[in-house]
């Protein structure tokens, strides 16, 4: 008795159909004859489940052991003060952080020779720190190489007094020095400038390191930089930051940098903050000959003030500073101040906005009020 086994999911017209169509575009590639699918008993796929979920297994301990091995190794080099440098030779960092001739560079190591011969121990490490203007990560790279050149001398003394300084100033500036190693390319391709590059060190370890709000952050970079220079400057601490979160050491936990970086982002709040002051500026020196304000001053002064609320003697004196002490200039100011304060930017007020609403009613009363004195001025001069 003659049987034909049909199986559902194979239609003999549709594959020879398929086998004449691939004839057509290459008779030497026939598709392979169909295989009856093979049954795997129960017990045998469990076996191979469960073998799979051990591969699995001792892999993620694999990968854990690593990592925790990678750790320890980290701190392990953070112990004895060295912080990477393995991976970045001692002295391209050195000269990204520092740069300048060999004699300076040797004038500089002469320096911190001398504090660690001739000054007391107990003093020697804040002598070292002023030499090199307070700056962690240079006193670090500085004393890195001279033991790398000490390891082949005859100066066992020396080379552990500055072992000895590189393992404090891993233990009390150690968020400080990873910094400024992490950061070294970016503000080295901002300025070659040696003292532009130690200003920036300075401003991250400042607002970075010592985790301050951008807000913060921002202001700084206006007082150090000025209105021209903070573009540039933001954008360098920008892809600073970027490389301290990428590092494999950051100075500090990397969810603290991305939320600073993320303030950092929206720079277009102070941007048209920085615009309306200029325009509010050259308005009022078009009317008055002496306006002694800077625009990055008043800037700084006004986004200070929006954070942290309004006061009529802050106003009064800011007044005074702008457009001196003629009493008649007064009130033109604050009318023009006000138009200025409506028009910031609504991100730049603290408290939900409530700052914003009691300067604009603050301004009004103290315009109202020197107003009225110089009526009555005028009407006592008549």
């Amino acid at each position: 008795m003659n049987m034909k086994v049909h199986h559902p999911r194979i239609h003999p017209n549709k594959l020879e159909e398929t086998e004449a169509l691939l004839e057509t575009l290459d008779p030497s590639k026939k598709p392979e004859p169909v295989q009856k699918p093979q049954r795997i008993h129960r017990a045998q796929l469990q076996t191979e489940q469960a073998q799979h979920a051990a591969e699995g297994s001792l892999a993620q301990q694999i990968d854990q052991h690593r990592a925790r091995l990678e750790r320890q190794q980290q701190i392990n080099r953070s112990k004895k003060g060295d912080f990477s440098l393995r991976f970045t030779h001692i002295e391209q960092l050195h000269a990204l952080l520092e740069g300048g001739s060999d004699e300076e560079q040797a004038e500089r190591e002469g320096r911190i020779r001398a504090i660690l011969e001739k000054t007391p121990e107990s003093e020697q490490f804040d002598a070292l720190l002023e030499a090199v203007e307070n700056d962690p990560a240079s006193a670090y790279a500085t004393l890195s190489l001279m033991a790398m050149r000490l390891q082949e001398g005859h100066q066992p003394q020396l080379l552990a007094k500055i072992q000895a300084m590189l393992d404090r100033l891993s233990e009390e500036r150690g968020a400080e020095v990873t910094a400024g190693m992490n950061t070294a390319r970016a503000f080295a391709t901002h300025s070659t400038d040696r003292t532009q590059k130690r200003t920036l060190r300075k401003l991250y370890y400042d607002g970075v390191v010592g985790q301050q709000s951008s807000d913060s952050v921002l202001d700084l970079l206006l007082s150090k930089f000025g209105v021209e220079g903070f573009v540039p400057a933001l954008r360098t601490l920008q892809r600073a930051l970027a490389d301290d979160i990428a590092a494999l050491s950051p100075s500090i936990p990397p969810m603290a940098l991305r939320l600073l970086m993320s303030g950092l982002n929206d720079t277009q709040i102070l941007s048209t903050t920085i615009m309306e002051v200029t325009e509010f500026l050259t308005r009022i020196g078009k009317s008055f000959s002496k306006v002694s304000m800077s625009v990055d001053t008043m800037t700084r002064t006004l986004l200070g003030m929006c954070r942290n609320g309004f006061y009529s003697n802050q106003l009064i004196q800011l007044g005074l500073e702008t457009v001196g002490e003629a009493s008649q200039h007064q009130p033109f100011y604050f009318n023009h101040l006000l138009r200025l304060i409506q028009r910031l930017p609504e991100n730049v007020w603290g408290d939900n906005g409530k700052h914003r609403d009691s300067a604009i009613k603050l301004v009004r009363t103290l315009n109202g009020e020197l107003s009225q004195l110089e009526k009555n001025r005028m009407g006592h001069a008549i």
